[in-house]
């Protein structure tokens, strides 16, 4: 028989009432992370329907209630977004855009005369599902996020779309790392026997603050679930995948950049796929660069979406390493190929270069003259 030892039980709820207003969000991602991919979506019409008639969607289910016991089903009301914050935004035609859509994460399935959802958090749609998710697909401009091929969430703003994606790869690794150093931390721990607690650490309280900030950070958007017809026609397909050969030399990040063979577009992450979606009205639109000022350095000159979020990328792992550095040492930048540099090899040297067209001009010159020199001196 399962037993609860008391004393645990209110040492666990004496700590639990001291958590602060900022733990608690932190604390449900990790329960959510858990728990994931168990996940339920409200429908999109349950603002019509009374409280006890509420229906949530799971991506293999459809047409699930709450169970009767359940805190929420109790106060429905927990899991609408706040109406004054959703009060002046945008009504798309796929939905309302609101910074507040709630998923519901289950610990379990209860399926009787109905399925029911049994011991559920409420948790946000966005941050959830693009920081947890397993596959995230995306049109060219980063505006349209397809979340495990089920959930679609598209931003009010398309402009934040590059923005938003580089700020999630660099969480998730960031995360990914942290989980990592605490694994072999806790190894090397119980190895020698003892049972010292982990520091955290300055990258540790870095990442709760980065964390947080992003789930409390709001942006309008629509969520909502893709039809059967929509997963048919998800994907341009392998036969549309345009290379880019510039990418290359950006950095090895976009070096490792491979075609997707199955959805199309570039994958940039074993979870993340660049310019998939069937939506993008310019299939060049991935290669079409427009000026952008990075904050952090401040270069300014024209960058395609994928370039500019590895250039984010790059320059803040540059910052996150000056941050640890004592406040009188500057580390100088590194240097930041240009967007029209490409990948030449001369037939002269046999070496490969990351040349523009004036430097390929340039190198060739420089050939000339050496041989016109060698030629003169015999």
């Amino acid at each position: 028989a399962v037993k609860d030892d008391v004393k645990d039980l209110r040492a666990a709820y004496s700590s639990s009432r001291g958590l602060g207003a900022h733990q608690l969000p932190l604390l449900k991602l990790l329960m959510c992370r858990g728990l994931y991919p168990q996940l339920a979506v409200s429908d999109e019409f349950n603002s019509s329907r009374k409280d006890s008639e509420q229906i949530f969607h799971t991506k293999h289910l459809q047409g699930v209630v709450l169970h009767p016991t359940s805190v929420y089903s109790n106060k429905p009301s927990l899991l609408h977004p706040e109406e004054e914050k959703c009060k002046g935004q945008d009504q798309g035609s796929e939905g309302n855009r609101c910074p507040q859509h709630q998923l519901l994460a289950y610990v379990s399935l209860l399926k009787t005369n109905k399925p029911y959802l049994l011991n559920c958090i409420c948790v946000p749609a966005l941050q959830t599902l693009l920081l947890l998710g397993r596959s995230l697909d995306t049109n060219a401009d980063c505006s349209r996020v397809v979340v495990d091929g089920w959930l679609e969430l598209v931003l009010s703003r398309p402009t934040e779309g590059t923005g938003l994606m580089t700020a999630i790869r660099r969480l998730r690794e960031a995360w990914e790392q942290a989980l990592t150093d605490c694994l072999e931390r806790q190894g090397e721990t119980d190895g020698e026997g003892g049972a010292g607690e982990l520091a955290p650490g300055r990258a540790n309280s870095r990442l709760r603050r980065e964390l947080l900030d992003f789930l409390e950070a709001e942006m309008p958007y629509t969520l909502r679930r893709l039809t059967a017809l929509e997963k048919q026609n998800l994907y341009v397909g392998p036969q549309v995948v345009m290379e880019m050969p510039a990418l290359s030399g950006l950095s090895a990040g976009l070096a490792e950049c491979r075609a997707d063979p199955t959805k199309g577009g570039l994958k940039v992450t074993d979870y993340f796929t660049y310019n998939c979606l069937t939506d993008s009205q310019d299939l060049y639109s991935n290669c079409l660069r427009t000026f952008w000022s990075c904050p952090i350095c401040d270069l300014y000159m024209p960058f395609t979406p994928l370039e500019r979020m590895e250039h984010e990328m790059t320059c803040g792992a540059q910052e996150r390493r000056e941050s640890g550095l004592p406040p009188d040492f500057v580390e100088p930048a590194p240097p930041v190929p240009s967007a029209l540099q490409v990948s030449y090899r001369c037939s002269v040297c046999e070496q490969d270069f990351l040349f523009t067209p004036t430097q390929v001009l340039r190198h060739k010159r420089q050939h000339a003259s050496d041989a016109h020199v060698q030629k003169e001196g015999t």
